[in-house]
């Protein structure tokens, strides 16, 4: 794939064709190692690359979207990473589950000390979704026959399903469904349910939870046994 590349300042023609006449030869752009092209990785992936002799990096276009402009720069990055003299880089700040694209730009003096900046072609790479053991805490009110569910996860993944079920032996008593809990990547996600005791079932009787998130390449469970109210 041939690199793009654009002159950021305007030159009049004739000193445009001379600059183009006597820049250096080996405009290659940067060469990308990891992630690997349609490769699987991390929510923190470390980006690294090679470059020419006497190309100096510029910044790491991180994008949705595969999407160039007539440059050949991705279009609408949503994040740029000011990578200067670097051949890698890590974010301090995680990415969600699913498909990304990757660039690097450099840059080259050319013979009247401007940079001409290239673009390397683009890679894609996936980050895999993982979510968590959900944590259960559970919290009793025998008074007016109600308990409380308190579920806690991290994963990072930006909507999940998440499934509460209660079992006396293996017949469901009860369940709730919150078709849109949202994720954290830096943090825990909480979601809190409650049920109000069926009379039939008789105060202590022990009985089985089960809590599942559910997500687009991910699956989380946990059990745990409570008494009823």
């Amino acid at each position: 794939m041939t690199a793009c590349r654009s002159i950021r300042r305007t030159l009049p023609v004739a000193a445009a064709f001379l600059a183009l006449a006597v820049a250096p030869s080996a405009q290659a752009a940067a060469t990308l190692v990891s992630p690997a092209a349609a490769g699987v990785t991390v929510s923190r992936p470390i980006f690294s690359w090679t470059l020419p002799a006497g190309e100096t990096s510029e910044y790491l276009n991180v994008s949705s979207q595969s999407v160039k402009d007539s440059d050949g720069r991705l279009s609408g990055s949503s994040k740029i990473y000011q990578a200067t003299a670097a051949l890698s880089y890590q974010d301090d700040s995680d990415l969600y589950a699913g498909t990304y694209f990757w660039q690097v730009e450099s840059s080259v003096p050319d013979a009247d000390g401007f940079k001409t900046h290239l673009y390397s072609p683009v890679a894609a790479f996936a980050v895999k979704a993982v979510a968590s053991k959900p944590s259960q805490v559970w919290s009793r009110y025998t008074s007016i026959n109600k308990f409380d569910l308190a579920v806690k996860w991290k994963g990072n993944v930006e909507k999940a399903t998440v499934y509460s079920k209660l079992y006396l032996g293996k017949k469901l008593v009860y369940s709730k469904v919150d078709t849109e809990a949202y994720g954290s990547k830096d943090g825990y996600a909480n979601n809190s349910y409650f049920y109000y005791a069926n009379r039939s079932i008789r105060e202590g009787t022990l009985l089985k939870s089960v809590v599942t998130v559910v997500a687009p390449g991910v699956k989380s469970s946990s059990i745990k046994y409570v008494k009823a109210p």
